[in-house]
């Protein structure tokens, strides 16, 4: 089976966000009625017996997944994330709502969500968790042939945001087959921040991508996480960032499926001072990330 690049997204540039009380453009939009955590809804018992899925039919996917993903060997503990998303096997509301957000949108449109935050004054920190969905008309295994991490790792410049990532591939890492590891890469992110007239605050921090195959055996269905490797203890406290990828269900591997990819980001980071900048910064960066991400899949 071709096991190349399957979908991977990257966020990695929210870390600046902060007090995103202020959502008067929509962009960041609140979702106190989807906390982590919440109660699981009822799950469509899935056969698992079966040698596998048969191409034209239809899957649960969401289900499928759950069962799935908590066996991953990561190389980073995502436990609590990855509970947001999947709970004791089954696929919690925010998952299922956040999913179907994205198939009720048109294609390559997107809504960033706050699923919960909290700020300290007195340490001058903020910590949150934000999830996102994008669908695309191109079957995960059409999806996997874009370049995705050149796609994610654009700069980005704007009227306060100057960002340069760097893609680094990791030829000599042994990966691990037996935990479904696809492939993995270093990121380094360099980023300025004008918080002030004459005033620019830097940011650089490096992180490793790894992709995972969630079921052996089926290119349906992938996660990818990103972690910090690199970065000031002082600036950085939490960073993961999470991408959960599956088939829409419209169809298995016969052309008609389409694919979901809801990203989830949980990180907790020090404000250097300029609390009221961060959230502006957040907003523009996110937007020029997924918005390339989108286009470069859609084209």
């Amino acid at each position: 089976m071709d096991r190349r690049r399957i979908l991977a997204t990257s966020l990695s540039l929210l870390s600046m966000a902060c007090h995103s009380t202020q959502k008067k453009d929509g962009l960041l939009a609140s979702s106190k009625d989807s906390a982590i955590g919440e109660n699981l809804p009822s799950a469509t018992p899935v056969d698992t017996s079966a040698a596998g899925p048969v191409a034209g039919t239809k899957i649960d996917y969401p289900s499928v997944y759950c069962l799935h993903v908590t066996a991953l060997n990561l190389r980073e503990d995502a436990s609590e994330e990855i509970a947001a998303i999947c709970r004791d096997g089954k696929p919690t509301q925010l998952f299922l709502e956040q999913r179907i957000a994205a198939l009720n949108s048109p294609p390559g449109e997107f809504k960033i969500r706050v699923v919960s935050e909290a700020y300290d004054d007195k340490n001058d920190t903020s910590e949150f968790h934000l999830i996102w969905g994008l669908h695309v008309p191109l079957a995960p295994f059409t999806v996997k042939d874009r370049p995705i991490a050149e796609i994610v790792t654009q700069s980005v410049k704007t009227n306060i945001v100057d960002l340069k990532s760097t893609l680094i591939p990791r030829p000599d890492d042994p990966l691990d087959s037996r935990g479904l590891q696809f492939w993995s890469y270093d990121i380094e992110y360099e980023l300025q921040v004008v918080s002030a007239p004459e005033i620019v605050v830097p940011n650089y921090r490096k992180t490793q991508y790894n992709l995972y195959q969630v079921m052996s055996g089926s290119e349906e269905m992938a996660l990818g996480f990103e972690h910090l490797t690199e970065f000031d203890p002082e600036h950085y406290y939490i960073y993961k960032n999470l991408n959960f990828v599956i088939n829409d269900g419209a169809g298995y591997n016969d052309g008609r499926g389409g694919t979901v990819i809801i990203g989830y980001l949980h990180t907790k980071f020090n404000n250097q001072g300029y609390a009221p900048v961060s959230i502006q910064a957040v907003k523009e960066v996110m937007q020029a990330v997924i918005s390339n991400l989108s286009k470069g899949l859609l084209q």
